[in-house]
């Protein structure tokens, strides 16, 4: 099991690698694929043809390129090895959905001004608490800020 597991996060760690690529190439990848005409078709999209985007994660990770050596002597079906290995997907697609994802997260962080103001509402110094104490109890009608 352990190794399943070792081999998802490798995939996932992958899948990332080859979006940030495609994100920062995604100008010339397309005029090349388009030009090419080297875009394969799946249901739902399309991404660069298998032998570009193995040669892409080949050079982007190193446990890929020694992976694609072993997978290579068991199949030369390329889209099968793109499918192993979790890249089977349209990368524009992916892009969207990971670029709404971080929208989202950012969202439900606090920016850091307002988490600096809820801790210090929350985590009142006690000096200040009782300085406020002595000036409420001197002055009743003007309660302390």
């Amino acid at each position: 099991m352990e190794f399943q597991q070792s081999f998802e996060k490798f995939k996932l760690e992958l899948r990332d690698k080859w979006l940030d690529y495609y994100e920062i190439n995604l100008d010339w990848i397309h005029k090349l694929m388009d030009s090419t005409n080297r875009w394969y078709k799946l249901s739902e999209g399309s991404r660069p043809d298998s032998m570009f985007v193995l040669g892409a994660v080949s050079a982007l990770d190193e446990n890929a390129r020694v992976l694609l050596n072993s997978f290579l002597e068991l199949s030369s079906d390329y889209n099968k090895l793109v499918k192993a290995l979790g890249l089977d997907f349209d990368p524009d697609i992916e892009l969207d959905i990971r670029d709404k994802m971080r929208i989202q997260e950012a969202k439900s962080i606090p920016l850091l001004g307002e988490a600096e103001s809820k801790e210090q509402n929350s985590n009142s110094d006690p000096d200040t608490d009782y300085l406020n104490q002595i000036r409420q109890d001197m002055n009743p009608q003007h309660p302390p800020p």
